[in-house]
């Protein structure tokens, strides 16, 4: 096969692949508890960890994060 039918037959397994992904995805969290939770979880860990930097180049300031990461409604 030439590199083009080669690319092509890679780009239609992996959407086959992602399509199946995502029924099991669906299966095991069809109301979407789990992704949400999880990149709630990711955002704060990435927000500790901009504040844990801010700290270690401005030692001299002092920074008031308190309620900065809270769930807002």
């Amino acid at each position: 096969k030439n590199k083009y039918a080669l690319q092509l037959d890679l780009v239609k397994d992996l959407e086959e692949a992602e399509a199946r992904l995502a029924e099991v995805e669906q299966k095991l969290d069809p109301v979407g508890d789990y992704v949400e939770a999880s990149m709630i979880a990711a955002a704060s860990a990435q927000f500790h960890n901009v504040v844990a930097q801010l700290r270690i180049l401005n030692p001299n300031v002092e920074f008031v994060e308190d309620g900065l990461d809270e769930d807002k409604e």
